[in-house]
């Protein structure tokens, strides 16, 4: 049940980011949006998001 939660939270985050990005309501780049994707992606996540870094 914990990884449901915090998967819930991670995306209910990022989908607001995106959102309030393509609204324009944030001024970032489309570069500083992949790099704070990927720096908050929480570690227990990222084996589903990047699988060939744990082979």
């Amino acid at each position: 049940m914990r990884s449901w939660g915090l998967i819930k939270v991670y995306v209910y985050g990022i989908v607001n980011l995106m959102l309030e990005w393509l609204l324009g309501q944030n001024s970032y780049s489309a570069e500083q949006i992949v790099d704070i994707w990927d720096k908050s992606l929480p570690e227990p996540l990222r084996k589903y998001i990047y699988p060939d870094e744990f082979l």
